[in-house]
């Protein structure tokens, strides 16, 4: 339920991406195709308290940039901050919720509602 739920934010998170860099963004398929795999990742994970924190974490960090306007959106994703930046409060709670598992990409950065800098 938790994995459908992030790979439903995600495809949000993607046509927003869209909606803020028209001229630089995939496609919201293309994009939905490449970061949006939580039900395939977690397919064969044992849930455990543990893994559940962690993506209760993820939904909400994802649900917080979700919702940011596209400055905003630009700045969490595209700013060199370490700190005061947007969903800063849900990035830390997500990195401390998230710190036992390699929560990546095909690339290495986060995903969409990942790490900043990382879409």
């Amino acid at each position: 339920m938790a994995a459908e739920e992030l790979d439903r934010i995600c495809a949000e998170d993607c046509a927003k991406d869209l909606m803020c860099y028209p001229d630089e963004a995939d496609e919201v398929a293309v994009c939905v195709e490449y970061y949006c795999d939580y039900r395939e990742q977690l397919a064969d994970a044992i849930a455990d308290a543990e893994l559940l924190g962690c993506l209760q974490a993820d939904q909400t960090l994802s649900r917080c940039v979700v919702a940011l306007s596209c400055e905003d959106y630009a700045a969490y994703y595209n700013e060199e901050a370490e700190t005061d930046f947007p969903c800063e409060t849900e990035y830390l709670a997500y990195e401390e919720a998230c710190a036992g598992f390699e929560v990546v990409d095909d690339e290495g950065a986060g995903g969409a509602g990942g790490e900043p800098g990382g879409m």
